[in-house]
């Protein structure tokens, strides 16, 4: 049976026992830190993906593995035999978002070995556009078009990202644990998502340029009635995210006419309902 253990080789449950919840004040500084890796070698109008495809690869990762976790243990409890418990695990039904073994932050495979994107160390642009796309692929009815379009292989003025700047990327994710239950409250990350577009809002802003969905609409939108369960806040994410994505490629469409106003077409795509 595969076991799921984080970077440092530890089980998600053992490392949940020693970790504290985690605030807002913390994320945001860790993805600040994030930013700081990158800025060096770009600027914000260019890492934004990114930083955003990160957070969502160990989003999911850090959710399946808790969800896996407890249906295992569940499973064990009611005796049911090894074989089935994998078969089940397997099963992508019985999760709200199901992440296949090479999008997994750190798996073992049928042979022991350490798998998954804490371990990849050459053509890491490539394992990463790979996990996106393999998620992707794994949850069409929510994730189509949503994840292909992140290249973490796209030129860079002359060249693309090297290993070395996306491992130490990879490491410093690491550092951030993002489940349901390491969460200080159930909307830490629609929070930190309005902390982030109002941050590449203010470096776009100083360039002179690029569009962002302000932070008094994205309140609006990551505000809205928590339902109840995981499975709630975990899809609630994914739309987050899709609703980003949906801005995003709608300015990039947006910037190539003449005389656009990405501000209108990207609210239109991305809030429908304040234009109705």
């Amino acid at each position: 049976m595969q076991n799921q253990a984080n970077f440092n080789g530890q089980k998600p449950a053992e490392a949940k026992k020693k970790a504290e919840k985690l605030t807002l004040a913390r994320l945001e500084r860790k993805l600040f830190e994030a930013c700081d890796i990158l800025r060096g070698n770009m600027d914000a109008s260019e890492y934004k993906e990114y930083i955003f495809g990160m957070l969502f690869l160990k989003r999911m990762s850090d959710q399946f593995a808790t969800d896996r976790a407890t249906l295992e243990a569940e499973y064990v409890r009611r005796g049911v035999k090894p074989d089935l418990i994998e078969k089940q695990l397997a099963n992508p039904d019985k999760y709200d978002f199901y992440v296949p073994l090479e999008a997994r932050w750190s798996a073992a495979d049928e042979k022991g070995r350490h798998v998954g994107i804490a371990h990849v160390k050459t053509s890491v642009g490539s394992g990463l556009n790979k996990a996106l796309a393999a998620i992707e692929d794994a949850n069409p009815n929510t994730l189509k078009d949503v994840l292909k379009g992140i290249n973490f292989n796209r030129r860079i003025g002359q060249r693309t990202m090297d290993d070395s700047t996306l491992v130490a990327f990879i490491q410093h994710f690491n550092e951030i644990p993002l489940s349901n239950d390491d969460f200080e409250f159930p909307d830490l990350l629609g929070s930190s998502y309005e902390y982030l577009i109002k941050y590449f809002a203010d470096s776009a802003g100083k360039k002179g340029g690029e569009f962002y969905t302000p932070a008094e609409v994205v309140r609006m939108m990551v505000r809205f009635p928590a339902g109840q369960g995981q499975g709630t806040i975990q899809r609630r994410h994914a739309e987050h995210f899709w609703r980003w994505r949906k801005g995003a490629k709608a300015h990039q469409r947006a910037s190539d006419q003449p005389g656009h106003r990405p501000q209108d077409q990207a609210r239109r795509v991305v809030f429908p309902e304040l234009h109705s």
